[in-house]
């Protein structure tokens, strides 16, 4: 995260001022976010029908599933413009349950 300070002399108190790619990383991040959260809520129904394939979410929706992420990348790339959506592997994981599971063995 980039600040810079500075100090106005005649109000006698310091601002800060974040620059405009501070501005744009927290932009890229929440959208981020917010394709992640659509592809929680749409998983099951991806890993009914296209596991093993990779998602592509833009703008919390899904763009398409390809079957390499090469082509998910590709078809992301043309469709929403470079570095503008997100990838997601199509898989289903399994549970861990962690020291539970000794003691259910």
């Amino acid at each position: 995260m980039k600040r810079r300070w500075f100090r106005d002399t005649r109000a006698g108190v310091a601002t800060v001022q974040f620059s405009a790619a501070t501005s744009e990383a927290a932009i890229k991040r929440a959208d981020v976010l917010k394709n992640y959260a659509a592809f929680e809520a749409m998983r099951a129904e991806l890993e009914a029908g296209h596991l093993g394939q990779f998602a592509v979410l833009h703008d919390g929706q899904l763009i398409g599933t390809y079957a390499s992420i090469r082509e998910a990348r590709t078809a992301g790339n043309a469709r929403c413009g470079v570095g503008n959506f997100t990838t997601q592997e199509i898989r289903s994981e399994p549970i861990e349950l962690g020291i539970m599971a000794a003691a259910l063995a």
